[in-house]
């Protein structure tokens, strides 16, 4: 007699994301930002390994260092709003499926002049990148002769309007003196405000007297703080 074994049917769901930092050039500091306080930073030995990311009282902290009230990303105030009305419809969206405690993963590329990129800096960070950005070092080589004329910071590509504003320089945003690139997204962003949350949430109020800086709050306090925490460092 054959026995068939009848198994529960349930969905199973993938879900695949880009790797933000699969870019053409070297990620030299990393930020993971949730605007909250209680635990965020780093270590003092941890924070020197450009493959550890900083968190937000280290974007504080390195503020204070630049003798900044706080240490900014600083694309222009056009792309700056651009950017933060996204991060506003994101959060909303997260909001409404119950979602929280997810960041905003920032990635730098620091220009080795210190003025902008060369056409021989960008070329040689990455095998094919000719292939793949043959308008932006097409342009990129215009602005350098230009640049050497007037001894002017280099301006950013020519827009292409097939391409996201915040994948227009390299696969991110240049800030507004050229100096560096900015490569962000939205990570980590499956955590559901349940039950085992709420009790973490009234366990962390109790150890530690603040229910502003932990991290584990409401969704919609969350994605008010998160964005409250952004719009003060992103310019």
């Amino acid at each position: 007699m054959q026995v068939r074994r009848h198994r529960m049917r349930h969905k199973t769901y993938f879900l695949v994301m880009e790797n933000l930092f699969h870019t053409p050039v070297p990620i030299h500091r990393r930020y993971d930002l949730k605007g909250s306080t209680y635990k965020r930073s780093l270590a003092p030995e941890s924070r020197v390994d450009p493959t550890i990311a900083l968190k937000d009282n280290d974007l504080e902290r390195e503020g204070e260092k630049a003798r900044f009230p706080r240490l900014r990303i600083d694309i222009g105030p056009e792309r700056a709003a651009r950017l933060l009305e996204l991060l506003r419809k994101d959060a909303n969206f997260l909001v409404t499926y119950g979602l929280m405690d997810y960041s905003l993963l920032v990635g730098i590329y620091y220009s080795t002049s210190g003025t902008g990129f060369r056409v021989c800096e960008v070329s040689q960070l990455h095998p094919g990148l000719e292939a793949a950005f043959p308008e932006f070092l097409c342009q990129l080589h215009c602005n350098e002769v230009c640049a050497c004329r007037t001894n002017e910071p280099l301006p950013s590509a020519s827009p292409d309007t097939d391409v996201p504003f915040w994948r227009r320089d390299l696969g991110g945003l240049a800030s507004r003196d050229g100096s560096k690139l900015y490569y962000v997204g939205i990570i980590d962003i499956l955590t559901k405000w349940g039950a085992f949350k709420r009790t973490e949430n009234a366990i962390r109020v109790v150890q530690t007297c603040d229910s502003y800086g932990i991290s584990c709050v409401n969704p919609a306090f969350y994605a008010s703080r998160f964005i409250s925490f952004l719009e003060r460092h992103i310019v």
